[in-house]
């Protein structure tokens, strides 16, 4: 995965996530044509059940993200 191309700061423009519960939702809409609104709850489960977003046509585990987000580095 190309996880050192996402930033920060990219990752808090496009998700809000929410330490209590660990819940990431888009905060814009995405997706092909906009079909995935903002306030979707977002993530699926690959075989072992961590976790995966898509951004910018790239998946990542939102345990890293989540990481990235609190401490902005990766």
């Amino acid at each position: 995965m190309a996880a050192a191309n996402l930033t920060a700061l990219r990752a808090s423009e496009l998700l809000d996530y929410d330490r209590e519960t660990g819940v990431f939702k888009w905060k814009v809409d995405v997706g092909r044509w906009g079909r995935i609104k903002a306030g979707t709850v977002t993530g699926s489960p690959d075989f072992y059940g961590h976790l995966r977003i898509q951004i910018d046509g790239t998946l990542q585990y939102a345990h890293r993200i989540a990481w990235l987000i609190a401490t902005g580095v990766w």
